[in-house]
């Protein structure tokens, strides 16, 4: 399994740019379907494979990964919540990020009593300490002062993804909370019910899950993996910042985000930069959300 990878892209910035990610990935690794991926994984027959994967389905996936995706026949899991595409609603941190930082604080102050500085920690940051049902309300009053735009895929360009065999659908809650923070009944209804909903949409079993978030421990914990095991998911995605080895948790499984930059900076995050400071880069990644989260409560 030496130098294995699975990558993560939340919104791929435009064609040029993903087909560059693509190209710079294919000079380390070679990209193999979803299949071969699981097999190989269980098979811990895994050398200089990458897995591509994506969460909560921005409709840049469709217009700037799918064209890559399908002219070069690569195949992706795509995590989102079912009730999102279905609905064509915005996530609550998608919402959030549509009013201007300086209002976000101004919402915050009234409701939490605290003004946030510059430097510090942001109100998206901040209210991944809270339970959903805190971060409802505050969603509430901030759409009650901006005009909502949906930004995710339709249910029609999400279906004919599938259809066209380049994406493979995964679940990735209903409402994406931090599932740490709910109790057990409604973290586990999360997870059960956005497995439940999106093979009804997808008329297929769905065998994937990626948690919100994702950081081990401090978004979600092993609790959270008996509802894995009830929904009959055989593979969950963590955001762990690190590579595979043989020994990874087949419930949270390591995924390396790439969001920007240009050759250099995507070679160094997902092979020289792994491979040479492997251990550095994962605990500073970890330490970082730890330090921001604790920095929001």
């Amino acid at each position: 399994m030496r130098s294995s990878v699975v990558v993560l892209f939340h919104r791929p910035l435009s064609k040029e740019w993903f087909q560059n990610a693509i190209e710079t990935l294919e000079r380390y690794f070679q990209i193999i379907s979803v299949n071969d991926f699981h097999q190989q994984l269980l098979a811990k027959s895994l050398k200089r494979k990458c897995l591509i994967t994506f969460d909560d389905g921005d409709k840049s996936v469709y217009e700037n990964a799918y064209p890559v995706l399908k002219s070069k026949g690569y195949q992706a899991i795509l995590f989102v919540s079912p009730q999102i595409i279905q609905t064509q609603k915005n996530y609550w941190f998608q919402e959030i990020g549509q009013m201007n930082k300086l209002r976000q604080r101004a919402f915050y102050k009234d409701i939490y009593h605290y003004d946030i500085k510059d430097g510090e920690v942001g109100v998206t940051e901040r209210l991944k300490s809270k339970k959903y049902c805190e971060i409802e309300q505050f969603v509430a009053q901030i759409l009650k002062e901006i005009e909502s735009k949906p930004q995710n895929l339709t249910p029609n360009q999400f279906l004919e993804m599938i259809q066209e065999g380049v994406i493979v659908p995964g679940a990735h809650t209903i409402n994406h909370p931090i599932l740490k923070n709910e109790s057990l009944t409604n973290a586990e209804n999360e997870i059960i019910q956005s497995v439940i909903e999106l093979e009804k949409m997808v008329g297929n079993k769905v065998k994937y899950f990626a948690y919100p978030n994702g950081v081990p421990n401090l978004d979600f914990t092993k609790r959270e993996y008996n509802a894995i095991e009830k929904a009959g998911v055989e593979l969950a995605f963590s955001c762990r910042n690190a590579m595979l080895k043989p020994t990874d948790d087949l419930y949270a499984l390591p995924r390396i985000e790439i969001s920007d930059g240009g050759r250099l900076k995507l070679t160094m995050k997902t092979y020289y930069g792994p491979r040479l400071f492997g251990s550095y880069f994962e605990k500073r990644y970890s330490n970082l959300q730890f330090q921001n989260r604790k920095a929001g409560t």
